[in-house]
């Protein structure tokens, strides 16, 4: 009698655990997870909480989370591109290759890094606000002279 309790205290301490890497792993966006928890006991639960989140998954999730009675998002979703869900969350367009890549993509696979993108974007931007400036310079410098 005691050998049975105290199995069933086992599957029940066991089948808790798995719940909750199963509650962690689904958090992180991936499926399941019940069976690290449940065969590994603390280990499991370990493994899938140190495991990086699946930010697709995330991005998927929070695109077709809609309420039952409005499928407007579901359809705006079916006539967008992969790139352009890509681009709505938080990704980048590399500008040699011009791949579209994920937001936690810091560098595409033709080698440019999400930094150089970045500080190319500055520069011309830096770039066309001087031209403004110049261009401002020699109209102040034209109505001095006229008056």
């Amino acid at each position: 009698m005691e050998i049975l309790l105290y199995i069933i205290i086992i599957l029940v301490a066991y089948s808790i655990m798995g719940l909750i890497s199963r509650n962690i792993n689904e958090s992180k966006g991936y499926d399941g997870g019940f069976a690290w928890g449940f065969l590994l006991g603390i280990i499991g639960i370990i493994v899938v909480a140190v495991r990086n989140p699946n930010i697709i998954s995330y991005n998927q999730y929070d695109d077709l989370h809609y309420s039952a009675n409005d499928n407007s998002k579901l359809s705006m979703l079916e006539n967008q591109s992969d790139d352009e869900r890509t681009l709505k969350n938080g990704g980048w367009k590399c500008s040699k290759c011009r791949r579209v890549n994920a937001s936690y993509v810091t560098t595409c696979d033709c080698g440019i890094t999400l930094e150089i993108i970045t500080l190319k974007i500055k520069l011309k931007a830096l770039v066309l606000r001087m031209l403004e400036i110049i261009k401002l310079r020699k109209i102040l410098k034209s109505i001095a002279l006229t008056v």
